[in-house]
């Protein structure tokens, strides 16, 4: 299970980002980064719609930048990921839709998923340093398995051991269901 593909990780990133505002907390900002330049932003604010996608110029250059952003996205089939991600199993809607085709996501849609998924990503990496990190990415949160004043990995690893360590993770891919996954990219190192 892939939560964004590579090819799509080393071309686009967000930055400014702004969450939990609006009606019910729902709201979510970002700037958004095409080839380390930025094409506009996110706005979704938080209180129902469609999600504003905007450049930050109105000028030629900048509608020719988010076009090339948009073009690179349908290059990329990312409606079709999309799509595909939504069919899989979501923990919170056992029955929900499961017949999603990539026709569903306008560019909108598939910016918001992007948006979201980038800082999911973000948020897995701060903390894969020093916990592992496993769950199920539809539902873009996480089960963390972390040890009390261990600052990295490594110093977990130096106080339990690394026989120890590798039934921990052993015990987590053995308690996975259908769709989950461990999140952490660090791990097989210490698992030698």
């Amino acid at each position: 299970m892939t939560i964004l593909p590579k090819s799509i990780t080393d071309r686009v990133s967000i930055k400014n980002v702004k969450e939990n505002f609006g009606h019910d907390l729902g709201g979510f900002f970002c700037d958004i980064y095409f080839d380390n330049k930025k094409v506009g932003y996110l706005n979704n604010d938080g209180w129902g719609g469609c999600p504003d996608i905007r450049t930050y110029g109105f000028d030629a250059k900048h509608k020719a930048m988010m076009k090339s952003f948009e073009d690179f996205l349908t290059e990329q089939n990312f409606a079709q990921f999309v799509a595909d991600d939504y069919n899989k199993p979501h923990p919170q809607m056992p029955n929900g839709k499961n017949d999603w085709v990539a026709d569903d996501f306008r560019f909108d849609s598939q910016v918001e998923f992007l948006c979201e998924r980038l800082n999911f990503m973000k948020s897995i990496e701060r903390q894969a340093k020093k916990a592992i990190l496993y769950g199920n990415p539809r539902s873009t949160n996480y089960k963390i398995v972390s040890w009390k004043g261990a600052k990295t990995l490594e110093d977990v690893v130096k106080s339990i051991g690394n026989a120890r360590f590798k039934v921990v993770v052993d015990g987590i891919k053995a308690k996975l269901v259908e769709g989950e996954m461990i999140y952490n990219t660090n791990l097989e190192k210490f698992l030698q």
